[in-house]
């Protein structure tokens, strides 16, 4: 809870204190509202009775209740209006930082199961459980004003009071606590089964699957299994909804028998004359009241302990550590060689039983061209993202320049390279800003060097073709123009271009293109390789030509290497790959 407050009032500190302020008052004015309606029903009877004939001095009074009156809409209102603008100035600050703290996170983070369900917990406006967490403090806080108050009263007109009240609503307060807690062990216990609703619905509603889907004719299986797990969480949701009801019927029968037995008492008193008309109006409605402020208080503290569950999980996620992500902050040295060594590097991916890197050594030396080849699942990609610092070998150390990369400042590591990846970006923005992407500091205002890295990834046919040009939205998320595979390879070749880094990792660079472009690419690659520490990951033998040096991984380590000809003299592992890759292209 304090950590709550200490972020809300260091977003918004004048709504924070304006929401508490309001509270107060709003703690106060029902009290107020009952006396002056009991001062106005006593000096009515009394005017009636002959016993005062001043009726101007009723006034005073009707100010007074006005007021009071008034005072309670105002905070009505003002509760309202200063929660939703506390929330829409939190919902901006925190989802920026849930944002920053992912980018801190490494890739290995959203690869498990467990960050994906902890992500889960957080989407939507993480602000709304800080600002209901606050409201509902907030609201015990003038329900516990008007209890306090109204108790305090009601006992000076009926000692019993005193002596049941508070005690009365003990036991569900508990019960209370104790469907909460309930509630949010479901919630967190559904996580996954949530994130699975989310996906059989994307399956559905995307562009991504509409197609195949179509095809395969699996929608019907699809929605089933949407409606099992709807149904599942809907059914234990059921169950609590019941027990709440249940035990909110057995509070109110309680509490409005035991409130009714002492009005019963205190209207007795007053026909027997021990106390005024006004007294027993004010006890009627102050102990309406009275039950109301209790049941608040039990229902606002048992929201709030489900909010601090949630408030704690987004804590957790802000103050997570990234250790592997962050690597060392030992600055790049200068002159900076593209120099990489792998010494003995193992790698096993979290939750897997078997390597993926096995005792691997390696040495490139700066400015030269390697290409990695091998089968699906050799550990081509794997090598390349530890080059890139995107995970920490399980075992050997990579050196970049002379230094451990876990030594490095990853971040300034990471300016130094430029990617292609097998699974690029498709981002959802213009065609000129897909590009800038590759170092949009230096070209976010720069047309014309956009316009050239585009040239030398032959995009220019393509964007002739777009509706706006390089202003073109890309992708039918927010757009209506969709590139084909081959299109969005070339921006994320025209990106590599646009960083102009000493070491460049292409993995598959010419996947999806046609064998023209292929010819056009290869060309542009081996000059954006130029003096640059290379390496190239494909399954084209055609591009993996333009290497000096072909690395051939199998089952996690090297097995060959050498120029192709060698390869092909040596007649292993390569020769087999490249005699089945011919007869395929004979076959086609």
């Amino acid at each position: 809870m304090w950590w709550t407050v200490k972020t809300v009032y260091a977003i918004a500190p004048g709504l924070t204190v304006g929401l508490i302020a309001v509270s107060i008052v709003g703690g106060l004015t029902p009290l107020a509202m009952m006396l002056v309606m009991r001062g106005l029903i006593n000096h009515q009877i009394d005017a009636a009775t002959g016993q005062s004939g001043d009726l101007n001095s009723i006034t005073p009074l009707l100010a007074l209740l006005f007021t009071a009156a008034l005072a309670e809409a105002f905070v009505t209102l003002a509760r309202t209006l200063l929660r939703s603008l506390l929330q829409e100035r939190a919902n901006r600050d925190l989802s920026a930082a849930v944002m920053e703290a992912a980018a801190r996170q490494p890739v290995a983070f959203f690869e498990q199961h467990k960050s994906l369900d902890m992500l889960e917990r957080l989407q939507g406006q993480v602000a709304t459980r800080l600002v209901d967490l606050i409201s509902q403090f907030l609201g015990v806080f003038m329900a516990g004003i008007q209890v306090v108050t109204l108790v305090g009263f009601l006992t000076a007109i009926e000692p019993f009071m005193g002596l049941l009240a508070v005690p009365l609503f003990l036991p569900y307060l508990w019960f209370q606590l104790a469907l909460s807690r309930g509630v949010f062990a479901d919630h967190q216990e559904q996580a996954g089964a949530r994130r699975r609703i989310a996906y059989a619905l994307s399956m559905l509603t995307s562009a991504r699957y509409a197609a195949e889907v179509r095809l395969l004719g699996i929608a019907p299986h699809i929605v089933a299994q949407f409606r099992t797990l709807m149904r599942q969480i809907g059914d234990e949701a059921a169950r609590r909804h019941w027990q709440g009801f249940f035990g909110s019927m057995l509070f109110a029968i309680l509490s409005l028998t035991v409130f009714l037995a002492m009005f019963a008492k205190v209207a007795l008193a007053a026909v027997r004359g021990l106390t005024s008309v006004g007294n027993v109006v004010f006890f009627a409605a102050a102990v309406l009241r009275l039950r109301n402020s209790l049941e608040q208080i039990t229902h606002a503290t048992a929201a709030g302990l489900s909010q601090t569950r949630y408030v704690e999980a987004l804590r957790s996620f802000l103050e997570l550590p990234c250790a592997q992500e962050l690597g060392g902050s030992l600055p790049l040295p200068v002159p900076f060689s593209p120099e990489i060594r792998c010494e003995g590097v193992s790698f096993t991916y979290p939750g897997a039983k078997a390597p993926s890197l096995s005792n691997l050594s390696l040495e490139i030396r700066p400015g030269e061209t390697i290409a990695i080849v091998g089968e699906n699942g050799s550990g081509k990609t794997t090598l390349v993202k530890l080059l890139a610092g995107f995970y920490a070998p399980s075992a050997g150390s990579i050196r970049v320049s002379g230094h451990d990369i876990q030594e490095l400042s990853l971040p300034e590591l990471r300016r130094q390279i430029s990617f292609v990846f097998q699974e690029y970006g498709r981002y959802a923005a213009s065609l000129a800003e897909n590009i800038a992407y590759g170092d949009w500091p230096a070209l976010k205002n720069d047309r014309e060097a956009i316009e050239r890295f585009a040239d030398r990834a032959h995009l220019a046919g393509s964007v002739a073709r777009m509706p706006e040009g390089y202003d073109t939205l890309l992708g039918r998320q927010f757009g209506d123009y969709e590139p084909s595979g081959g299109v969005w390879q070339k921006i994320a070749i025209a990106r590599a271009f646009a960083r102009e880094a000493p070491i460049l990792i292409l993995d598959e660079p010419t996947a999806n293109v046609d064998a023209r472009a292929e010819y056009e690419l290869f060309r542009q690659l081996a000059g954006l390789a130029e003096g640059r520490t290379t390496i190239l990951i494909s399954h084209r033998f055609s591009t993996v030509s333009m290497a000096q040096r072909i690395l051939v991984m199998q089952r996690g380590r090297i097995v060959e290497q050498g120029s192709h000809a060698e390869l092909l003299a040596l007649g292993g592992h390569y020769a087999q790959l490249y005699s089945y890759h011919q007869m395929q292209l004979a076959g086609d």
